[in-house]
């Protein structure tokens, strides 16, 4: 019987340290979006080793939870409940947080397809080529006038 308590005090400690860590990692992923928002760099990337560190510590105690999860069963129907609140409140923070940096990415793609076209158009209207060594040099382009093969032919 004592065992018994024992895994079970064991399982709703991990449980505690689960939706900890998710509550936190949570508060990180907010102030992430914030950052993110406000397109400020710096906060973004001071957070970074912040936010490796907890979802480090919570894979390590989610592990321990799926080890147990046939016991999870058997808790108090409040604690289990707690968990799924935490949980879903975590994954709708960190789903928004994938948004938000999705519509980064699609952001920093369209810059860069920009400045591309523009770098691409100021050379052409400069009329500056580029030789075989890779040389910029002014003027017409060369215009090949065979290959040498058909000629031979």
């Amino acid at each position: 019987m004592r065992k018994k308590r024992n895994s079970e005090g064991n399982i709703e400690h991990i449980i505690k340290r689960v939706m900890e860590m998710m509550t936190r990692l949570e508060a990180v992923i907010q102030q992430e979006n914030e950052a993110l928002r406000a397109m400020d760099r710096q906060k973004f990337l001071d957070l970074q080793l912040e936010k490796v560190s907890l979802r480090k510590n919570y894979e390590l105690e989610a592990q321990k939870l799926l080890a147990l999860r046939g016991k999870i069963g058997r808790l108090d129907e409040d604690l289990k409940k707690e968990l799924k609140t935490t949980y879903a409140r975590f994954v709708e923070y960190a789903d928004e947080n994938l948004k938000i940096l999705s519509r980064r990415k699609e952001g920093a793609k369209r810059l860069n397809n920009r400045i591309m076209k523009t770098a691409r158009d100021v050379l052409v209207k400069q009329e500056e080529r580029y030789d075989s060594s890779g040389q910029i040099y002014q003027g017409k382009r060369n215009k090949t006038l065979s290959s040498g093969m058909i000629d031979t032919v």
